[in-house]
């Protein structure tokens, strides 16, 4: 089970709700009552409140609550709950801002009823605003961080690229060289986000050498950003150690049919020979010049 830190708490520039500590109200027969004092606990940075209406289900990735006071929840609003049985679901919006992210997120608080009392699914309901925050981040629309990656990725791509052009005549040698520059890009950028984010495919499975762009978008999904140079195409995907790889899952086309793909997220899956498989140990490539 990975343990997963997730900093949400902050203490507001101004109070709206007139009071330095969130009592603890115990939990209610209306879940939407939950979930508001949960959220309110949550922006004014009080932790200790916030715990007691929450719980801790068993999950892939686990949450745990802590304050960051660079952090401010803004704006939130909670919606009246949609009972299913022990489950209910609140829709959420609120406006998150810090050193990493400025923007309004639309997510849904869960809920489930323990002992005829309703609490918070902390890792649920935290996974939920932590996908859509990364997706704000990361997301191709609007993100600084994917603009700059994609520039940065763009640039360092270009003797790779220019190495495959030519009837792929040291192609081996470019393709190294070209994505070692590629990957040291990605580092510097993954950097500056300071932690991984959860991340839940909805789209696994296993791409073949040969497939088409939309071949592999209806297997994994749409990628998060694409570069295209000439005859050949780059599809980059989430794989949830964007900092601890340093790299996203990359999928590389020519003529609009795969040639390589190099993959280290958990569903993602390559039949071909990848030129970067999973396990190898990251090492410095020198161009061939230097070699010989």
């Amino acid at each position: 089970m990975r343990k997963m830190h997730v900093l949400l708490a902050a203490v507001l520039a101004t109070s709206t709700l007139g009071c330095d500590k969130i009592p603890f109200l115990g939990g209610g027969e209306n879940p939407a009552v939950v979930a508001r004092a949960f959220w309110a606990a949550m922006a004014e940075g009080d932790i200790d409140a916030a715990s007691q209406y929450a719980i801790v289900t068993e999950s892939d990735v686990t949450t745990s609550l802590s304050a960051d006071a660079d952090m401010a929840l803004t704006n939130l609003v909670v919606a009246d709950a949609t009972e299913d049985g022990d489950v209910a679901t609140s829709q959420t919006t609120m406006h998150i801002q810090n050193q990493q992210i400025n923007a309004d997120l639309d997510f849904v608080t869960t809920m489930l009823k323990i002992d005829s009392e309703w609490k918070v699914d902390q890792n649920t309901t935290l996974s939920a605003m932590a996908d859509v925050a990364m997706r704000q981040i990361l997301g191709a629309s609007a993100s600084e961080v994917v603009g700059e990656l994609a520039n940065a990725m763009g640039e360092a791509m270009a003797p790779l690229v220019e190495g495959m052009g030519q009837a792929m005549q040291g192609a081996a040698e470019a393709m190294a060289e070209g994505m070692g520059e590629a990957m040291n890009s990605l580092n510097r950028q993954m950097a500056s986000t300071a932690r991984e984010i959860p991340w839940n495919p909805e789209f696994t499975g296993t791409i073949d050498p040969g497939m088409t762009r939309d071949q592999v978008i209806s297997i994994w999904g749409e990628p998060v950003t694409e570069r295209v140079n000439g005859n050949f195409g780059y599809m980059f995907y989430r794989n949830g150690c964007e900092i601890a790889c340093g790299m996203y899952d990359t999928v590389l086309l020519e003529g609009n049919q795969v040639i390589d793909a190099v993959v280290r997220g958990a569903g993602h899956r390559y039949s071909g020979i990848s030129s970067s498989p999973p396990g190898r140990t990251p090492e410095e490539t020198l161009p061939q010049s230097a070699v010989q």
